[in-house]
């Protein structure tokens, strides 16, 4: 499965100067779910898009506070981890920008319903805001490996990304880009948990579990495990 994922990453970024151009399919399917928008009606979209970019930073740092303040290693690493692989997803996910140039759909296409356009900077593909929150469902699911986690967290990075296109902002393949972008952003921070462990040591040591008696904790009904 390992060696699966590598290839297809491999491929899919090799690919990316050919999938960021516009296509026929492309330009379709924009229209067919920006064209269902309101524009006289403040929506979930738009909500969600206003509380995206506040939560890519509020979500690292919330974990972090609370597992240091628990005293849970698991939380503190996820919350490094989730952090670093936003930051590593944003890397690529600039270089990508202006290496593609690709023009924003309410840039390039006649008749757009767009909303939110002062968050839409830089070039269209990929979707930053699809990669940073992807890169987070990742590590935070690569970290507790349950349903109950990993769905929400999926559900919720999709939701942003099928917003920007909604909002008239992207494309459907610049969420894809970014989409593939954040999820390899979460793996490659994955593959260096043991490194930033370190720096969870030094806000909870590595004997915490032993001193509290403590095995798991509960945050908002959901039990972590140390």
């Amino acid at each position: 499965m390992a060696q699966f994922l590598r290839a297809f990453l491999a491929t899919f970024f090799l690919a990316l100067p050919l999938l960021g151009q516009p296509s026929d399919i492309d330009t379709r399917l924009f229209r067919v779910i920006n064209n269902g928008q309101n524009p006289d009606r403040v929506g979930f979209f738009e909500y969600l898009d206003h509380s995206s970019l506040p939560s890519f930073g509020a979500i690292p740092l919330g974990f972090i506070v609370v597992g240091a303040a628990a005293e849970n290693r698991s939380a503190v690493n996820a919350g490094i981890m989730s952090a670093a692989g936003q930051a590593m997803a944003f890397g690529v996910t600039f270089a990508i920008k202006e290496v593609v140039a690709r023009r924003r759909p309410f840039e390039a296409l006649q008749d757009v319903k767009v909303k939110h356009e002062w968050s839409a900077l830089g070039n269209s593909f990929p979707s930053g805001h699809s990669s940073q929150a992807f890169a987070i469902a990742t590590v935070i699911s690569l970290t507790y490996r349950d349903a109950a986690v990993t769905i929400p967290f999926f559900l919720w990075a999709g939701a942003i990304g099928y917003g920007r296109v909604y909002l008239g902002v992207h494309y459907p393949g610049d969420v894809l880009g970014g989409m593939v972008i954040g999820i390899a952003g979460g793996f490659a921070a994955w593959g260096l948990r043991k490194h930033f462990a370190r720096f969870s040591d030094n806000l909870v040591p590595p004997d915490a579990a032993l001193r509290t008696g403590f095995s798991n904790i509960q945050i908002v009904g959901l039990r972590i495990p140390l």
